[in-house]
């Protein structure tokens, strides 16, 4: 069962300006960081109940954009 992804607006705007930042760096960066980002949506959604860290906040980590 594939679940619903919903990012809010201020976490939209944190992405947007974090992909900004490494497109400063390196278009490469950021490609993979976005690639990571799509791979994490793609977990979540498949597993939306994925690693429960504190109360009710879960974390799944991005594999860093400099690999």
């Amino acid at each position: 069962m594939a679940y619903k992804i919903i990012v809010s607006l201020s976490a939209e705007e944190e992405i947007d300006a974090v992909i900004n930042y490494y497109q400063g760096i390196s278009p490469n960066i950021s490609g993979k960081f976005v690639t990571g980002l799509q791979d994490a949506y793609q977990i979540l959604g498949s597993n939306p109940y994925f690693r429960l860290r504190y109360k009710n906040f879960r974390a799944l980590p991005i594999k860093k954009a400099f690999h």
